[in-house]
C-alpha cells in the first residue's frame, strides 16, 4: 500500500523526535549532546532542517543543509 511522505520543517519542539530517529538509525551519539547539538542549529537562519513523515511510521527522513551567508 503506498503512503503519503509529508515533508514539514523542523521546529524546536520537534527536536525529541529528531534525537529518536537519528538513535534509531543505530548512531551511538549521546542524547543530551546530539539535542544540545541539533537547538543551536535551528537558532541559525543559514540552517535549514526538514523532516519528512509517514503516517504509519513517523518520522523516517532527516535533511539538514546550510545555505552561504549571503543567501540568508
Amino acid at each position: 500500500m503506498k503512503t503519503t511522505l509529508v515533508i514539514r520543517p523542523v521546529t524546536p519542539n520537534g527536536l525529541q523526535v529528531i534525537g529518536d530517529f537519528i538513535t534509531d538509525l543505530g548512531y551511538t551519539a549521546r542524547r543530551e549532546a546530539l539535542l544540545a547539538m541539533l537547538g543551536p542549529m535551528l537558532e541559525d537562519r543559514r540552517n535549514i532542517a526538514l523532516k519528512g513523515e509517514d503516517e504509519d511510521h513517523g518520522v523516517v527522513v532527516f535533511h539538514h543543509e546550510t545555505r552561504p551567508r549571503e543567501l540568508v
